[in-house]
């Protein structure tokens, strides 16, 4: 079966600037945690206010506060969300200077992007 590639529908609908906080993981020196480095990456994609449809995947304690859906294009690793298995910091989405965390990452890269489910964080 032959896959369509969606990148260029994405590029051209509604794209806008947003930025991913990426965090490495932190370690214990001398007994005393300490935080690893973040580093903040410039994006353009199509954000929107998630639906019905993008909230059943979300956990259900993050249900309650605005979640957005993220559409992004051109990104091999654009969102990363909390993963015991392999190691990973869940991304934070900064848009309209509000912080949302990822809780869930769709990679559809094979059809030319990549969808994330970001919940919003006060304390972010």
């Amino acid at each position: 079966m032959t896959l369509i590639d969606m990148s260029d529908v994405v590029s051209d609908f509604n794209t806008q600037p947003y930025k991913v906080h990426r965090s490495t993981a932190g370690s214990y020196t001398e007994g005393e945690f300490v935080s690893g480095s973040v580093n903040v990456l410039d994006r353009m994609g199509n954000v929107q206010i998630a639906t019905g449809k993008d909230l059943n995947v979300v956990p259900e304690n993050s249900r309650s506060t605005e979640n957005i859906t993220v559409i992004s294009n051109g990104f091999l690793d654009d969102f990363y969300s909390d993963s015991e298995e392999n190691e990973t910091i869940a991304d934070v989405v900064e848009w309209n200077s509000k912080k949302y965390k990822v809780v869930h990452v769709d990679n559809w890269s094979t059809n030319g992007f990549w969808q994330c489910v970001a919940a919003y964080d006060p304390k972010l």
